[in-house]
């Protein structure tokens, strides 16, 4: 799995970095798949983010314990807009 680490601010508050995931994500004309959590990092947030009428699936995980975000995807479901839509994204998480 290709993975890009996002820099939080000091001491983000959890509910504003999943709110501003999913704010990011629709600001790129993209769509949230699913959202879960994941059995090996409990109380997670994860998405799986797709582009409509597109092949691939982006993810973004959201570590609460460590305080730590990351974008992603599985080789197997790359496609090209997820280049530029990794780029915005982080860019925008970034900023804030």
């Amino acid at each position: 799995m290709k993975k890009f680490d996002i820099r939080l601010p000091l001491n983000p508050v959890p509910e504003k970095v999943a709110a501003s995931v999913e704010i990011a994500v629709a600001s790129n004309s993209l769509k949230i798949k699913s959202t879960r959590t994941l059995k090996t990092i409990p109380g997670c947030v994860h998405w799986h983010i797709n582009k409509s009428g597109e092949k691939g699936t982006l993810e973004a995980t959201f570590d609460k314990s460590r305080l730590r975000l990351r974008l992603g995807y599985h080789e197997n479901r790359y496609a090209n807009w997820i280049d530029e839509a990794v780029s915005n994204i982080k860019r925008m998480l970034e900023s804030r």
